[in-house]
């Protein structure tokens, strides 16, 4: 129950961060310009266009690319105190008279040598004092007949009201771009560090380019700002370089992470973006086309992918929130391939869409990575169940041996040892079958007693076997105290000659169960070759391997002041699987 709750709010992380980005951006923006545009005058009427009154500026004077469009006006009373005008020009050249007067030009800045036109710009005209009664002119041009006399909304006020708003238009969006290449830069250094200590590929590295590329296109959207800063830099050309890699990094990130049919339509994108980018390149550098003329073809293969992606989306998740997200930024889109702008609903849907892949790249890696954890205790828990069905040839062996001499001197013995053998076989299959699980201690100590009282009819009077158990109902993981046990006997008991005892003790505690095995040593020189064998045995290995997959301490190994060994375990009261918690 608890796992569907965790999977439910993380899929309506998205949702909730969305909304809040949405509650802020709003709040930042179109609240402030409503108030400001409110202060600023529209104007609308009183136009000529190309020396023709008109009622109200069409949005398009449609014009042979190259030819100049001119809109003129008489100002108005209130145009005697200082005013400025503001309004945004796309790919052209802008030209201010005032009575036949120049007062303003934007043009190509210095930088610009493979372009033809100017970036698009918000363009800040201060007027003089007592300018009522005079005739404003606008003229714009533009090399490219898509862009051509884009006609803009014209707005007046003070300088001061003037510069804030344009500010307002700008520094959010530049802002968010800013933060949008911030966490690409992350993200990218995060995928490094991935593929550096895990290795493979998850996506990451390919969607934390695209995130670059996107922010750097987003970025030179602005040049508001950016031109003010630095004229000499290339901003059409960094523009346009960057919207055509867009789709690039995003079909490789498709083809990252994608198998069987959706890779392979993934890599046929991928293929048409590297050819679109080869084309528009080549047509630039011969001359041929600028590369604003061939942003539409950019645009056409973006719409094409976000409608394959959305068609993805609908036949494979059928999750209303994934639709909802793909459909605002189908929306986001299509608005800026029909307008060839950007508004706050755009980034908006650039938030939406960019949070969803992160989240989704982020959590097959937290999969892949928990699978790895799950496989790798797996692999342990088999080395471990191999290890433990191995029984020593020499004990294996030896009690048959035991077992057929006693049938012609003492049946009874045979009897039991025969007994004492079965129990301890079963014990050990039954371990390896539940080996991911607990069994009663009592259960163990049963296998422990069936093989010490095989080691007694077979040591006789040279082997000891001492019981100190307070307490036997409880939980413990197989095959932990047995392997302890035999250690003691092989490598402690059975090398005196004299013989050895081992005492078994089990306490309960505040925290658990505390259970040691000790011994007294093989005594003599071999006393620090025993202590060795048995820290170093196969099956104290096996033993230490499944405590720490099971999230327990590992044994202790003490010499006693009897010239033997102690090993200690310390287990608690309940055992919880590491894997499940993982």
């Amino acid at each position: 129950m608890m796992g569907k709750k965790r999977r439910y709010l993380l899929e309506m992380a998205p949702l909730m961060v969305f909304a809040l980005a949405a509650v802020l951006y709003v709040m930042l923006c179109t609240l402030s310009y409503g108030r400001l545009e409110e202060e600023l005058t529209l104007h609308r009427e009183g136009w000529s266009l190309c020396g023709e009154a008109v009622d109200e500026l069409p949005s398009r004077d449609v014009r042979p690319a190259g030819e100049s469009t001119v809109i003129s006006t008489v100002l108005g009373a209130e145009f005697d105190a200082p005013r400025a005008l503001c309004f945004y020009s796309v790919y052209e050249s802008v030209c201010v008279r005032l009575d036949g007067e120049e007062i303003y030009r934007f043009d190509k800045p210095p930088g610009e040598r493979l372009m033809k036109a100017a970036p698009s710009y918000w363009n800040q005209v201060s007027l003089p004092e007592h300018s009522a009664g005079r005739t404003l002119e606008i003229e714009f041009s533009t090399p490219y007949q898509q862009y051509a006399n884009v006609l803009p909304k014209v707005r007046s006020g003070s300088e001061a009201q003037i510069d804030r708003y344009v500010l307002l238009r700008t520094i959010p969006r530049f802002v968010v771009a800013l933060a949008i290449m911030f966490v690409g830069l992350i993200f990218a250094l995060v995928s490094m560090v991935v593929r550096f200590y895990v290795g493979g590929h998850t996506g990451l590295y390919s969607l934390s380019l695209f995130i670059v590329v996107l922010a750097i296109f987003l970025c030179a959207q602005q040049t508001t700002l950016l031109l003010k800063i630095d004229e000499d830099v290339s901003y059409i050309m960094l523009q346009s370089m960057a919207f055509m890699l867009c789709p690039v990094m995003y079909t490789r990130y498709l083809a990252r992470m994608h198998k069987g049919r959706r890779h392979k339509v993934a890599l046929c994108l991928l293929a048409a973006s590297v050819f679109n980018c080869l084309v528009i390149l080549a047509l630039q550098i011969f001359g041929l086309r600028d590369m604003p003329q061939m942003m539409s073809l950019t645009r056409d293969l973006m719409a094409v992918i976000i409608l394959y992606v959305f068609l993805e989306e609908l036949r494979s998740r059928k999750r209303l929130l994934v639709c909802a997200f793909a459909l605002l930024m189908i929306y986001a889109a299509f608005y800026y391939y029909f307008t060839d702008s950007i508004t706050w609903m755009v980034y908006a849907g650039i938030f939406a869409y960019l949070y969803i892949l992160l989240y989704r790249v982020i959590a097959s890696l937290v999969r892949s990575q928990a699978k790895q954890i799950r496989l790798e205790a797996a692999l342990e828990v088999s080395k471990s169940e191999i290890a433990t069905i191995q029984i020593t040839s020499h004990f294996f062996y030896h009690t048959l041996d035991s077992i057929r001499a006693l049938i012609r001197l003492d049946a009874d013995k045979a009897y039991k040892m025969t007994g004492d053998f079965a129990k301890y076989i079963r014990h050990r299959v039954d371990g390896v079958e539940r080996m991911q699980e607990t069994v009663s201690f009592s259960r163990e100590l049963r296998s422990i007693r069936a093989y010490t009282d095989i080691k007694q009819a077979q040591l006789g009077e040279r082997f000891e076997m001492v019981y100190d158990v307070e307490t036997q109902d409880f939980e413990i993981l197989p095959l932990t105290v047995q392997p302890l046990v035999e250690n003691a006997v092989l490598h402690a008991v059975q090398r005196r000659r004299e013989g050895g005892w081992v005492r078994l003790k089990c306490r309960e505690t505040q925290a658990g169960y505390h259970i040691e095995v000790i011994d007294n040593g093989p005594g003599g020189v071999a006393q620090e070759e025993s202590e060795d064998a048995q820290k170093q045995s196969s099956a104290i290995k096996n033993v230490n391997t499944r405590l720490e997959y099971y999230g327990i301490a590992p044994l202790k190994f003490q010499k006693n002041e009897w010239g033997g060994m102690t090993v200690s375990l310390d287990t608690p009261k309940k055992i919880v699987r590491k894997g499940n918690a993982e």
